[in-house]
């Protein structure tokens, strides 16, 4: 099993990082280290439980985070990005009020 999951990391780390196949596994970390931090706080997040819950080894992580301190940047990141999405998506003719209720 290891062997296999060794030679589906070798592959994904030579992908370019735009490659399809990378950005989902990329997704998939944050997505299981989302689920940590959520329910148990940044300081129950274990890079060895989130990278079994993906089914790569904790090298995946380090090659595309840097390391624990860059996965929960990555989750900061990718939070705000979703704030200020949804915030651009609400109609600025709306009156104040309208707009909270809008994002609701």
């Amino acid at each position: 099993m290891n062997n296999d999951r060794d030679a589906v990391e070798r592959a994904l780390s030579d992908r370019p990082l735009s490659d399809p196949k990378r950005i989902r596994t990329r997704q998939a970390l944050l997505e299981a280290a989302s689920d940590v931090v959520v329910t148990k706080g940044p300081n129950a997040l274990n890079l060895r439980r989130v990278a079994d819950a993906v089914g790569v080894s904790t090298q995946m992580i380090y090659t595309m985070f840097g390391n624990k301190e860059g996965l929960l940047e990555a989750l900061l990141v990718e939070g705000a990005d979703r704030l200020y999405q949804r915030l651009d998506s609400v109609s600025d003719d709306l009156s104040e009020r309208e707009r909270l209720f809008e994002l609701g």
